[in-house]
């Protein structure tokens, strides 16, 4: 895993990868995010992003918390347990990285990320994310 600041298509930093339906798969109007919606970690980690390759992440942000109790958040980053916290939100979204206004910090991984979210009195949250494929 390497957090990296510069994605392009020459000099240093990455190449992007073709993706035809980018665009597509949008839903803000301020940053252009994916949805992965009903996700329910109510009985235990559930998966909340699941990629296999290489990818740059930007945006990961946890939608319709309840803003009791805590979260519990592991990332599996390349099979190294990266993060594993327990977080008290007070706001019913949680920016783990970036934000709707800005992508500054990224996340590079070479083969897998897996993000997995706990909370046990919430049952239908959402992730959004911005991830490119890269070469």
């Amino acid at each position: 895993m390497a957090l990296t600041e510069n994605v392009g298509g020459g000099g240093g930093g990455f190449k992007l990868a073709p993706d035809i339906n980018y665009i597509a798969n949008k839903v803000s109007a301020t940053i252009n995010t994916i949805r992965i919606s009903s996700i329910d970690p109510s009985a235990g980690f559930a998966t909340a992003l699941d990629l296999e390759g290489k990818f740059y992440v930007t945006l990961l942000i946890l939608g319709d918390l309840n803003t009791s109790g805590s979260t519990d958040i592991k990332l599996t980053i390349d099979g190294v347990l990266i993060w594993d916290s327990s977080i008290t939100n007070t706001s019913s979204s949680l920016a783990m990285l970036g934000s709707t206004t800005s992508t500054q910090e990224a996340i590079y991984c070479e083969s897998s990320l897996l993000l997995e979210v706990r909370k046990t009195d919430d049952s239908d949250i959402y992730l959004d994310y911005l991830a490119r494929p890269i070469l």
